[in-house]
């Protein structure tokens, strides 16, 4: 690496040799415990799913599924077969409503209608996934705020799955039920197919595609802002909104163009909706710093999206980045060690993020203690399998924290597991 390249990546402190383990491990841990007493004082806001997995999933009943992801919205129905294998048909998938454009309440809703329409005959069950910031309780979810540069104001602080009914009653359709619950707590439970043969101790889902995310197992005493009963339920931990640790100045200045300044750092540096742009922002200080020799903002490219980036890091002869600016082969290359370096970054703090939550789980229950009873970790998310060595990178340094921890655990992939966790959560659980 040049010395112009090292000493650019010193000044911002871009490395992942800038971030501090075990200093963010306890801040990360030290924000969960606060945000399970109160959100408010919290950057994790520890909302409780009502939800856990305590009985077997029914067989060959179908469910109505909507996903309502970062990017897209998807449609379709669900059963499991004699085998427990999840059986999708009907599959639809849309752009999320809002992404393009800001659209009201109604305009939401008559979206959601149209989209359904063809399957609202096939089950009285309707399994809504929805991942944004969600205050759950034991029948519906109210909308606490968007991220990912959704647009559809007049949604935020009513409940969804309320507003859908409602919508349905206004078009004739009666006796439906909605279950709403988060994308990371549906990847959570889908992890179940993998676990449960393999006697896994307890479960972990992790979510790196348009946003990021964790869902963890906690037990209802620890959650002190609500009254439950005994017993244990699915967090959703919002880990996107972490921002106990620093940000250089050109990744603040790119923070200053979202929808939502100071907030969802840990998302902005690491999720597929942002990563990108904030690594434009720092390969344009990186001009000003005469680092690289052309101005970024005169392509028509910049800021870069996430994709484009990881095709230059894949392959940065045939996929070179900002084409009309005609870089040199001395500009592809810092530009190359200076992206490799954000995305390790990334991983680092990604894993921090993941082995927080499990060191947590194993805290409670010892679990993971037992090489025969690893924890599952489900992993879903365009961003995290597709991002150029972001996946060799994660299991590093999570494999790192964790070995030294002598705690046992298991990665895992369900496909569709967003789909499949949301079937799951309305055929094999109970109310907490």
């Amino acid at each position: 690496m040049s010395e112009k390249v090292t000493t650019f990546i010193d000044k911002y402190q871009l490395s992942a040799s800038n971030v501090d383990t075990q200093q963010i491990i306890d801040l990360f841990l030290s924000q969960m415990e606060l945000g399970l007493t109160s959100s408010s004082d919290s950057s994790l806001a520890m909302l409780p799913s009502y939800i856990n997995v305590n009985r077997d999933i029914l067989l060959n009943k179908p469910v109505i599924v909507l996903d309502a992801g970062g990017t897209n919205l998807r449609v379709c129905t669900v059963y499991f077969d004699d085998n427990l294998q999840p059986v999708i048909n009907d599959f639809a998938n849309y752009l999320m409503p809002g992404i393009e454009k800001e659209l009201s309440k109604v305009q939401f809703y008559e979206l959601l209608i149209e989209y359904i329409s063809p399957v609202i005959h096939v089950s009285d069950q309707i399994s809504f996934c929805f991942s944004y910031t969600t205050e759950i309780n034991e029948h519906d979810g109210k909308l606490l705020h968007w991220s990912k540069e959704i647009s559809i104001p007049e949604l935020v602080g009513e409940y969804i799955g309320q507003g859908l009914l409602d919508a349905l009653e206004k078009k004739g359709i009666l006796n439906k039920r909605v279950t709403l619950l988060n994308d990371t707590v549906s990847t959570l439970v889908a992890g179940k197919i993998f676990g449960e043969p393999r006697k896994c101790s307890s479960y972990i889902g992790f979510i790196l595609g348009t946003g990021i995310n964790t869902a963890y197992i906690e037990q209802n005493v620890k959650i002190n802002k609500v009254n439950l009963e005994r017993g244990s339920q699915i967090v959703n931990v919002e880990s996107g909104g972490f921002d106990k640790f620093s940000i250089s100045k050109p990744e603040i200045d790119f923070d200053s163009t979202t929808k939502d300044p100071n907030a969802y750092l840990l998302e902005k540096l690491t999720s597929g909706r942002y990563f990108g742009e904030a690594v434009s922002y720092v390969l344009q200080q990186a001009y000003k710093d005469g680092v690289l020799r052309h101005d970024l903002t005169q392509s028509n490219n910049f800021p870069l999206q996430t994709y484009e980036l990881s095709d230059f890091m894949d392959s940065p002869h045939q996929k070179p980045i900002f084409l009309d600016l005609t870089l040199s082969e001395e500009c592809l290359s810092n530009a190359y060690l200076i992206i490799q370096q954000m995305i390790q970054r990334g991983a680092k703090l990604s894993a921090i993020n993941v082995a927080s939550t499990v060191l947590k789980t194993n805290q409670q229950i010892q679990a993971g203690d037992s090489p025969l009873e690893p924890i599952c970790i489900n992993i879903d998310g365009s961003t995290f399998y597709k991002l150029a060595r972001f996946k060799e990178y994660f299991r590093q340094y999570l494999n790192e924290i964790l070995v030294k921890k002598c705690i046992h655990y298991r990665i895992c992939h369900v496909e569709n597991s967003p789909i499949v966790g949301s079937a799951i959560a309305v055929l094999a659980t109970d109310s907490v």
